[in-house]
């Protein structure tokens, strides 16, 4: 399979409600390097978009060709954050094309995570999101596929950003709103509601990916107690845990966003209360 003439399909990677997620290889690249590549599903497959007039969808198109403007600008910037190439638009559908990171997402980690490892891709995200924030860009998108500790040089680097999704449900074109009561998800309840988001939807996701990675082997349990629309009991899970690193997560998870920590670099102050532990990383 070719897309565009240039990307040549290896394998799929994943396929989500958004759309398909393929490894590719630039034919075009002089060393033929690998990308990642993400198709969304058409417009015109949808049937709630075909009810919208095509303004709206122009509107749409606009706003993501804009929000991919400015990913392929800070990523260039920070080698924590996944570079965005190029994104074109064929025959209703929209591609992102973006750098392939050789290493492990958090998601093939096994669980649980110890604190000192917690602390350390804490730290790292949140620098990376101080990054992006700093150019009102949010990921709205992080969970622990999304994070990837790359070979090398051990660092975090963050992928995936959830501006599609994002703007297609703020224009109604894309998911109903759903029941009270929700299964699990890292999304913040204010993207769940369609509600205005903000940095601190992304510490809210980050909280919880870090959350989950301590619970381990409880976490069917937990998901089955899950709630959108309430606060999350989780601390029962991680007994063990410093009460200082737990205040921090509790305070990102916060129900109301407005408790929550207004700046990436308040969270890291606030992280350099934690006792430091060892590590085995």
């Amino acid at each position: 399979m070719l897309i565009q003439n240039q990307y040549r399909i290896i394998k799929q990677l994943g396929e989500q409600n958004g759309g398909i997620t393929y490894l590719a290889e630039d034919l075009h690249h002089p060393s033929k390097q690998l990308c990642v590549v993400k198709q969304t599903k058409p417009f015109v497959l949808n049937p709630t978009v075909n009810q919208r007039t095509p303004k709206q969808i122009k509107l749409v198109q606009e706003r993501l060709n804009q929000e991919a403007v400015s990913l392929v600008e800070v990523s260039s910037e920070n080698d924590q954050i996944s570079k965005l190439y190029t994104c074109f638009e064929k025959e209703g559908q929209f591609y992102w094309v973006r750098e392939w990171i050789e290493g492990q997402s958090l998601a093939k980690w096994e669980y649980p995570v110890e604190p000192g490892i917690i602390i350390e891709i804490l730290c790292q995200t949140l620098l990376a999101l101080d990054s992006l924030h700093s150019q009102r860009i949010l990921h709205l998108n992080l969970k622990p596929s999304n994070i990837i500790w790359r070979k090398g040089d051990s660092k975090v680097v963050l992928t995936d950003f959830g501006v599609f999704k994002e703007i297609t449900s703020l224009l109604n074109l894309h998911d109903e709103p759903g029941p009270r009561i929700v299964p699990f998800s890292y999304r913040s309840p204010e993207q769940s509601k369609g509600s205005r988001t903000g940095p601190f939807s992304d510490y809210y996701s980050l909280g919880l990916t870090m959350i989950i990675l301590m619970i381990g082997n409880s976490f069917n349990q937990f998901e089955q107690e899950f709630h959108f629309y309430g606060e999350v009991s989780w601390r029962q899970y991680v007994p063990e845990i410093n009460p200082v690193l737990a205040d921090i997560l509790e305070r990102a998870i916060h129900y109301d966003p407005g408790q929550r920590f207004v700046t990436a670099r308040e969270m890291l102050v606030a992280l350099q209360e934690v006792p430091v532990e060892p590590s085995t990383m």
